[in-house]
């Protein structure tokens, strides 16, 4: 399977390019960067452990591969919300030419909901996924020993814990709504110029795997919606199956009240 990666020199981009490496499932990684020598020594140094299955890609091999995962984005900076990048990170997004790619995409910069739709639009919302995985892993950490824990709604302050699902029950909701909420601002009042690189990276290769299996396994990505959960021409996380060439299916789930109610104010992607 056959991975391009837009913006691969970047912190989320390597990270994603090792962990496709180091996957069982052998995978073709491309690397594509405006910064050539910086692509140059990531594969230099992917290749001591790869061999020949990492290159550096131009255009031309990125519309050949299985999955473009767009990682490109603007220089980080120090802020309360992923809404700031929005205006920047459009026009990359708009300056590639995504209507002859073959495969999938991948959006995972931010603020991926709006960008998935922005992107979605132009190329068909079966073929278009955000990754939104990463507010799923939080609440994780938040819940240990629980299971059917998961995350749906925007990529930011309209992430929607489903409570509903989790098992056991979970006594203290707003300690883990507040970790799910708050990590993306006590990370960036860090200040360190870096995004969320590993779980970035190691959820993605999770995903394209599953893509790659096509085997029905539960996930949840951001995609733009047709009038599921009453929602439409609007992105945003919902649980999902896919294929290699995106969407394979959209699960409704019977959800609370409240949390219907919450992910029907998503606002992203409008």
């Amino acid at each position: 399977m056959r991975i391009a990666i837009a913006g691969g020199a970047g912190g989320v981009g390597s990270t994603l390019a090792y962990s496709l490496l180091m996957a069982q499932h052998p995978y073709e990684v491309l690397i594509l960067d405006r910064r050539p020598n910086k692509v140059a020594s990531h594969v230099m140094d992917l290749e001591l452990i790869a061999g020949g299955r990492v290159a550096a890609g131009g255009w031309a091999d990125a519309q050949e591969a299985d999955v473009l995962v767009i990682c490109a984005a603007t220089a980080l900076t120090a802020n309360t919300s992923r809404d700031v990048y929005l205006a920047d990170n459009a026009e990359i997004i708009d300056a590639l030419a995504l209507e002859g790619l073959a495969g999938a995409v991948v959006m995972v910069t931010n603020p991926v909901d709006p960008l998935t739709a922005r992107v979605a639009r132009r190329i068909g919302r079966q073929r278009v996924l955000g990754y939104t995985f990463n507010d799923t892993l939080r609440l994780r950490q938040a819940l240990p020993g629980h299971e059917d824990v998961w995350v749906l709604g925007e990529h930011g302050d309209g992430a929607v814990p489903i409570f509903s699902r989790v098992r056991p029950a979970v006594e203290d909701r707003a300690a883990a709504l507040d970790f799910v909420r708050g990590w993306y601002r006590r990370h960036v009042a860090l200040d360190s110029k870096r995004s969320s690189t590993w779980s970035s990276g190691a959820g993605l290769a999770r995903m394209l795997e599953a893509m790659r299996r096509e085997d029905d396994e539960q996930w949840v990505a951001s995609v733009l919606l047709a009038g599921e959960y009453g929602l439409d021409g609007v992105a945003t996380g919902v649980p999902v199956t896919l294929r290699r060439s995106g969407l394979k299916a959209i699960q409704e789930w019977d959800l609370s009240e409240e949390e219907l109610s919450a992910l029907r104010a998503c606002r992203a992607g409008r």
